[in-house]
């Protein structure tokens, strides 16, 4: 049962992140094109990649040995929890690709 239960998290921890991606992205986009580049403007852009950092990153990192330490799926060892967090890592940079693929480079 624990396994269906770690399973079902992991599908809903990929799609929560890459919402959150999705949504940075979006809030991100529209901000910029405001005609007017006021310093509040501005200032409310580097507040929301801020937010952004210190929420997304440790939760897409984490989060997977998190929920091997709650479910108990594979017994703790420091290579286990390496290896969830790798997993953590990879599903960061998947989900951030993912989210950011349609991005034209311009916009950059």
């Amino acid at each position: 049962m624990n396994i269906a239960i770690f399973v079902v998290s992991f599908v809903v921890y990929v799609c929560l992140c890459l919402g959150i991606v999705k949504f940075h992205k979006h809030l991100a986009d529209k901000l910029k094109l405001t005609s007017r580049h006021s310093l509040l403007n501005v200032f409310s852009q580097y507040i929301w990649f801020l937010m952004f950092i210190v929420t997304y990153i440790p939760f897409s990192i984490f989060f997977p040995a998190w929920l091997n330490g709650k479910l108990g799926i594979v017994q703790e060892s420091p290579n286990v929890t390496a290896i969830f967090i790798f997993l953590g890592c990879f599903t960061l940079a998947v989900t951030m690709w993912l989210g950011y693929k349609e991005t034209n480079q311009a916009n950059w």
